[in-house]
């Protein structure tokens, strides 16, 4: 399987931190820095996208200015004509970043109220996996809606595709181990769970290879 490099990244920054890191990106990033309406998420953004391209000029040996930065179709952030793969996630004023040779997707979340996780688990997760949700009762029912929450996150970042996708045929639960495999889209993925401090959930999923002839979902 291919290595994964991981890091974590705080957004907080002093000013003179700030003003030296927007030297790093490029006039689409700046413009985009430049519409956010508070200091904050403006300041989180500019170290965030600098820190990314940084560890990724470092990783390839490149120059972090240059580095071309391209989206796909649903969002997904790539690296133009490389074969390297990345992800990043934020959540407030933390972030992860994952760097590999395979399809890989991050995701980090801070457990917090959620008026609709019913909803939404209704829409998004499967059957054993509402089951499994629903067995508890608050606060811990909302802990189990962000664990299954990233590792669907996780799954569709890797994948390159995006939440609209059906998600309920995937079951990333698999008798609640920390890694698990599975089925999606013709492919085989491994996701797994990653140690964060308390308050927080985070995963990270990475492509296989693909399932000659099986596009079914399974855990195996």
């Amino acid at each position: 399987m291919h290595a994964v490099r991981l890091w974590r990244v705080e957004l907080d920054r002093p000013p003179e931190d700030v003003a030296r890191l927007s030297d790093v990106l490029d006039p689409p990033e700046r413009a985009r820095a430049a519409s956010f309406r508070y200091d904050c998420d403006r300041n989180r953004f500019v170290v965030g996208r600098a820190i990314l391209r940084l560890l990724l000029a470092a990783d390839g040996n490149e120059d972090p200015e240059v580095l071309r930065l391209q989206t796909n179709a649903y969002g997904k952030p790539e690296l133009a004509a490389n074969r390297r793969h990345f992800n990043f996630s934020r959540s407030g004023g933390s972030a992860l970043l994952a760097i590999g040779g395979a399809p890989l997707g991050i995701d980090l979340e801070r457990v917090r109220p959620v008026a609709e996780k019913e909803r939404i688990a209704e829409q998004v997760f499967g059957h054993h996996e509402r089951a499994w949700m629903r067995a508890v009762t608050d606060p811990e029912r909302t802990a189990r809606f962000f664990q299954l929450w990233t590792r669907k996150e996780a799954l569709v970042k890797a994948a390159g595709r995006g939440l609209s996708e059906d998600l309920r045929r995937f079951d990333t639960l698999c008798d609640q181990r920390t890694l698990v495999e599975i089925a999606a889209w013709g492919d085989r993925w491994q996701i797994s769970d990653l140690c964060y401090p308390r308050g927080h959930f985070a995963a990270l999923a990475i492509h296989l290879g693909e399932v000659p002839g099986h596009s079914s979902e399974r855990c195996d």
